[in-house]
């Protein structure tokens, strides 16, 4: 009854027909693919070794960071002493010129 319907040469045929679809899909689609997926994780393992070290370059960052933070604070602390002392000598110097009995100067 199959045998009626196509005859064993047709459907070599379209065996044939097939799998040569097949191969060109494979040839023109697939395998492009492939290789374009291989390239991509290559480079993907690239990035990911050249960024392995940016954890340890971020913690060393933050602790610079921190350390000029504390300098610079110190540094203002010390600004501002300064313009402290720099303001009151002014009135030291006439509150000792006044004790002394001496012109302000």
């Amino acid at each position: 009854m199959f045998e009626q319907l196509i005859s064993i040469e047709t459907f070599g045929g379209l065996v044939g027909l097939i799998v040569a679809v097949l191969a060109l899909y494979e040839l023109l689609i697939i395998l492009p693919l492939r290789l374009r997926l291989r390239r991509c994780a290559a480079a993907l393992a690239a990035l990911e070794q050249r960024t392995a070290g940016l954890p340890a370059l971020e913690r060393k960052h933050n602790a610079l960071a921190r350390d000029v933070d504390g300098r610079l604070r110190q540094l203002g602390e010390r600004i501002g002493q300064i313009e402290l002392r720099s303001e009151s000598r002014p009135y030291e110097r006439a509150i000792d010129a006044a004790a002394r009995g001496g012109p302000a100067e």
